[in-house]
């Protein structure tokens, strides 16, 4: 859940390294992390972010998705409810579950 200034510090020590498939989103998808510097070393192919439907703070944050969404898919928890990645081998699958009120 590290800070913008926190992701730069990253970036600084570990470069090209931070590279993902696989990309839990921080700060509920607030502006305050998900930098587009920290973005370019991440290039995330799939973003995930917990946040609350109709959360009290607006988010996640629209700058932030449209971020996210150059790299690959997004999935948040306020539209998607559960998400689970099963892996094996050189395989994945993201299942969604959502509970019906």
């Amino acid at each position: 859940d590290a800070s913008i200034l926190s992701e730069e510090d990253l970036v600084n020590v570990y470069g090209n390294y931070l590279s993902s498939f696989f990309f839990k989103v921080g700060h509920h998808g607030s502006i305050t992390s998900s930098s587009d510097n920290f973005l370019r070393f991440v290039k995330p192919k799939y973003s995930f972010i917990s946040v609350g439907k109709n959360n009290k703070y607006d988010l996640p944050d629209e700058v932030v998705i449209d971020k996210l969404i150059r790299y690959g898919k997004v999935y948040q928890t306020s539209l998607n409810g559960n998400i689970s990645i099963y892996i094996k081998d050189d395989d994945f699958e993201i299942k969604e579950y959502r509970v019906s009120k």
